[in-house]
């Protein structure tokens, strides 16, 4: 027969190991920390915190009109932007950067770059716009990679299908 014993910690009534007399969360407290009693729990910083902990103010982009950019040494996105973990919560380095200095973003706004440098968070070199505001920038600033009346339809449609330019 199989003696049930209970934890030997006091008010705990749960069924004890047969190692050491604890129950299974008091005998991992007691491996882990060397007491039973000891609740240790990770105490991470707030999101400010955490925000500047990864932020390099003298980043080794160039200086430009702006000013040098705030680089993010955290985590990047495949296309660059840095991203912040906070309770479980993924979010854009350049947006929390937004709403630590100038609050809250509305619905449906997007944190777009003067700087056009992915990893930057200097809350100067950021505003807010829409998809469509961002697009007009993106082509203002020769970035984009549609089809402009510069280089004609006949252009774009001959690389799509494979055709170089000598060919045209």
């Amino acid at each position: 027969m199989i003696s049930t014993m209970e934890c030997s910690v006091v008010a705990c009534d749960h069924p004890a190991n047969a190692t050491r007399g604890y129950c299974r969360t008091h005998y991992d407290r007691w491996r882990k920390h060397g007491d039973p009693l000891i609740i240790k729990r990770a105490v991470y910083p707030s999101r400010t915190d955490r925000f500047w902990a990864k932020v390099n103010k003298n980043g080794p982009t160039p200086e430009h009109a702006l000013g040098p950019c705030w680089v993010w040494t955290g985590a990047r996105s495949q296309f660059g932007y840095g991203n912040l973990t906070t309770n479980g919560k993924q979010e854009n380095a350049h947006r929390v950067s937004w709403e630590i200095h100038f609050g809250p973003i509305p619905d449906g706004i997007r944190v777009l770059h003067a700087c056009d440098n992915p990893p930057c968070v200097r809350p100067f070199h950021l505003f807010l716009g829409t998809q469509k505001d961002n697009n007009r920038d993106r082509e203002a600033k020769g970035r984009g990679n549609h089809p402009t009346k510069a280089k004609g339809y006949s252009y774009w449609r001959g690389r799509q299908k494979g055709i170089t330019a000598s060919a045209l």
